[in-house]
């Protein structure tokens, strides 16, 4: 609930209504999120056109559907802070269509039914079964994102081999006892977590102000001994997963 992560939240709220968004809209965050933004709304005379939820969080299982997981853990900053770990539901294989043509199946309807792993009785009476023409399934994508925090054992969990960990790096690596006093963490701190959880990808962010654009380089090379796979967030940078 610092400022430098709030104070942008109502005016995109609020842009978001006078571009035309109108679908229902879920924010979640701590305790006081609510207050928060609708002190902010009420006093600036902002009326939304659409219907907003505001959710603060309760326990470690943030939201879920088919499609993905979001779970938190607490963080240590001082004022309540959390990670976030984002998983991927896993997609089922691809249909063996090469398979299913030698046996003279046709692509259409059947091809869902088989998709979805059901047993069909052709035209000649032979039985397919769909599990037998589904390929291994992909493994669902996870991304662990961290804001404030100092080192702290819950990040672990959160970040465990996970294919992207965005984590806060406010002080270089020889700001160690300035980090732990503010509460967060180092370049050096970041990429020994990433190492520790076994993930795939660093990217470094919430760097001090103390730090220029011309810094970013170093440090970002102050991780790579630790973990290699390292970036650094910067406005309107692009990673793929």
């Amino acid at each position: 609930m610092h400022g430098d992560h709030i104070f942008g939240l109502p005016g995109l709220l609020s842009s978001r209504s006078f571009q035309g968004g109108e679908t229902a809209l879920t924010v979640y965050g701590p305790v006081g999120l609510a207050n928060y933004i609708r002190t902010s709304l009420a006093v600036s005379g902002t009326h939304l056109k659409y219907s907003l939820e505001i959710v603060e969080i309760e326990d470690e299982l943030v939201f879920e559907d088919a499609t993905f997981k979001v779970t938190c853990k607490e963080l240590e900053h001082g004022i309540l802070s959390y990670g976030y770990r984002i998983e991927e539901a896993d997609k089922t294989g691809a249909l063996d269509a090469a398979g299913l043509a030698a046996l003279g199946v046709k692509p259409g309807p059947i091809f869902k039914e088989l998709k979805e792993g059901k047993t069909v009785t052709l035209e000649d009476g032979t039985v397919v079964s769909g599990s037998a023409f589904i390929g291994p399934s992909k493994k669902g994508r996870v991304i662990a994102i961290f804001g404030d925090t100092k080192v702290t054992p819950n990040e672990l969990a959160v970040a465990h081999h996970a294919d992207v960990v965005v984590h806060e790096a406010t002080f270089a690596a020889n700001m160690g006892d300035m980090a732990g006093e503010y509460m967060h963490s180092t370049t050096l701190e970041a990429a020994t977590l990433a190492k520790d959880a076994g993930a795939k990808q660093l990217i470094i962010t919430h760097i001090s102000s103390r730090y220029s654009r011309d810094d970013n380089q170093s440090l970002v090379e102050e991780c790579r001994p630790i973990f290699p796979n390292t970036a650094i967030a910067t406005d309107f940078a692009i990673f793929e997963l």
